[in-house]
């Protein structure tokens, strides 16, 4: 296994190839449209995740949430039905919770829930009961009395994994300012943890100098292609790896860079085969001047290239994911800033120039805080083979999903025809004089809240127009290439290759 160094922190940073600036509305075949989930979530969400709690083979929605009182937080369920999901349930009445993991701990077949938590008791004296525990599934979404594995002050940071291969599942976890991420290993059944601190050689190797405990981004994963899990996590200088040296859960202390360092501090990561070349990538929201999102290229054995910035933010990056958003085959990537500005970067040839803008935020009038996205998930909740995203944000207390559509299919039959335009058309809002008025159904699919000429410019040449012997006497009423006029006689100016 090759030996990779730590080099000087007085190095300079090295140049990054800076492959867009802006998101811009463009031509693509895929458009995400919101529908809110809940008109207002019960509290600040803490946490967001999707596993299949009750066996029936779709995700079902989680969420944690504090409404900002002590000792009244729970962790909620909305159970996915054929696509749908249901209004929330009670799934367990906890107090805040900072971090899930979802995971097989007792080896039953089904998902178990580690929760870490923490509770301050209203009695004046700052007095806390923070602590790592887990409930266990009856595999149908029942769960037991908490069964607690540690008490750790300020926890947060849990991911799950088999990191010593011995076939269960154990978990790591991090703390509020401290620079050690501890291991736990399942002894069996998950009746039996032990702790392994995994402390760095390096002094300046500080993994959680923040106050916010969700900020400690962590993520297990083969780095270095030797078929075991790596620790992947977010510093105040960068983002780095750690390396699990025999497959034993024994690591390796003093951190290999992925990003530059000293650099910028990372804030959300993700790791994903980018690229397509066999190993994993990383994927990194940050914030230094100006938030950004990058990706560093794994050049092989865990060693990466120089950052490349997808895209400048309006405030720090939030949360990062990475999919395959436009179903073409490669892994595109989705982020969101402080002010729950949400960009997919699409993935062309390796490159991500083409950025689209989810439908812009709108915070409530008089809304006095950023809202501060907590999650964005990438997850094909309704079954129907394409990636839709859940999303959620703490001050806002909001909590939707935006489902993947095709452009111009207004009446959601997965294809674009004259059904489509004369539903939109029949809707009235065509060039009217009411600003921002039209939504998704009604022809804005460029997202600027009109519909005009420019969103049949967009659906037309996005090409997922089906014509037929009907839409053809349609669309000769109608031309997006002359300015949207219904003047027969400027046909001419249509491109042949349209019907």
């Amino acid at each position: 296994m090759a030996d990779f160094k730590r080099t000087s922190r007085n190095r300079s940073t090295p140049s990054t190839r800076l492959e867009s600036l802006e998101p811009r509305h463009l031509m693509t075949a895929t458009a995400f449209v919101e529908a809110s989930l809940t008109p207002q979530a019960l509290g600040y969400i803490l946490s967001t995740e999707i596993a299949d709690i009750d066996g029936d083979g779709d995700g079902d929605l989680i969420v944690s949430n504090t409404p900002g009182s002590y000792g009244m937080g729970d962790l909620r369920w909305h159970r996915n039905d054929d696509g749908v999901f249901a209004e929330s349930q009670v799934l367990i009445d906890v107090d805040e919770v900072w971090s899930i993991e979802f995971a097989d701990l007792d080896g039953d077949g089904d998902l178990d829930i580690l929760l870490a938590t923490q509770h301050t008791f209203d009695n004046g004296n700052d007095e806390t009961d923070d602590s790592i525990a887990w409930y266990a599934n009856d595999g149908q979404g029942n769960f037991s009395n908490r069964i607690v594995i540690d008490q750790l002050e300020n926890s947060g940071g849990l991911v799950a994994g088999d990191i010593d291969g011995d076939g269960d599942v154990d978990f790591i976890a991090s703390q509020r300012h401290s620079d050690e991420i501890r291991y736990y290993e399942n002894l069996g059944n998950g009746l039996t943890f032990q702790l392994h601190s995994i402390a760095s050689d390096d002094s300046t190797f500080l993994l959680n100098n923040t106050p916010r405990p969700w900020e400690q981004s962590h993520v297990l994963a083969d780095m270095d292609g030797d078929a075991d899990l790596d620790i992947v996590t977010t510093t105040i200088y960068g983002v780095v790896w750690l390396e699990n040296l025999d497959g034993a859960g024994n690591f390796f202390t003093l951190p290999h860079d992925v990003s530059p360092i000293p650099a910028f501090e990372a804030i959300a990561i993700h790791v994903a085969d980018i690229d397509q070349d066999d190993d994993l990538d990383v994927v990194v929201g940050s914030d230094i001047s100006v938030g950004r999102a990058s990706w560093f290229e794994n050049l092989g054995g865990g060693q990466f290239a120089d950052e490349v910035i997808i895209g400048l933010a309006d405030d720090q990056v939030e949360t990062v994911n990475a999919a395959d958003m436009d179903g073409d085959g490669d892994i595109d990537l989705i982020y969101a800033d402080w002010w729950a500005n949400m960009t997919w970067a699409e993935n062309v040839d390796n490159t991500f120039t083409q950025l689209h803008r989810l439908p812009n935020y709108s915070p409530p009038e008089g809304f006095p805080l950023f809202p501060l996205p907590r999650h964005i998930i990438v997850s094909d909740f309704d079954h129907d083979g394409d990636a839709d995203v859940i999303y959620s944000s703490y001050h806002e207390r909001k909590l939707a999903i935006f489902e993947n559509r095709l452009v111009g299919d207004v009446n959601d039959d997965g294809v674009f025809d004259s059904a489509d335009l004369v539903q939109i058309f029949q809707a009235g809002v065509y060039e009217d004089d009411i600003a921002m008025n039209a939504s998704f159904d009604q022809g804005d699919w460029n997202n600027d809240g009109e519909f005009d000429s420019a969103d049949l410019v967009v659906a037309f040449q996005a090409g997922n127009y089906s014509a037929n012997a009907k839409s053809n006497a349609l669309v000769a009423q109608f031309d997006p290439f002359t300015l949207g006029t219904f003047e027969q006689d400027k046909r001419a100016k249509r491109p042949a290759h349209l019907p």
